[in-house]
């Protein structure tokens, strides 16, 4: 099986107690906003221009909150894939809380869920440790989050 690294920056962007999720047509689950980190590009940078060219939208890079490891297996490609997702706080004024902002790609949609264990268990935001990263926030307070799914 074939192995690929993905370094990825993502945003959590909360309004109203909702949280933005992006979802792929054609797929069951869904992920946070972001994209690959380029080649001499910090994390911090790749999430403004992620966010425009996926929505947009300009988006304010905030605090750090936290490093997710992941794996999963594309068995229709042979293939196994390995994530490192920098995640930040994003703030935009460019969005408005409960109205689903328009994508800037064709294969990509966006919309609001409530950032809650439930809802984003329900929406199956991916990867799994995702979850929690965001709805134990409010009692973290500065504290970073730290998952994986790797089991090696």
């Amino acid at each position: 099986m074939q192995k690929k690294f993905h370094h990825i920056a993502r945003g959590i962007i909360i309004m109203d107690g909702q949280v933005l999720v992006a979802h792929a047509k054609g797929w069951e689950n869904t992920f946070l906003p972001g994209g690959h980190i380029e080649l001499g590009e910090s994390a911090a940078a790749t999430l403004p221009r992620e966010l425009q060219e996926e929505i947009g939208i300009r988006g304010e890079v905030g605090r750090f909150i936290g490093l997710l490891e992941a794996d999963w297996a594309d068995t229709e490609k042979d293939m196994h894939h390995f994530e490192i997702s920098q995640v930040f706080e994003v703030t935009s004024p460019d969005l408005t809380a409960g109205v689903n902002p328009a994508s800037a790609e064709d294969h990509l949609e966006f919309y609001w869920v409530p950032a809650t264990m439930e809802a984003l268990t329900a929406c199956q935001l991916m990867p799994v440790p995702f979850r929690e990263m965001i709805a134990t926030l409010p009692e973290r307070g500065e504290k970073a989050f730290w998952g994986t799914t790797l089991t090696i």
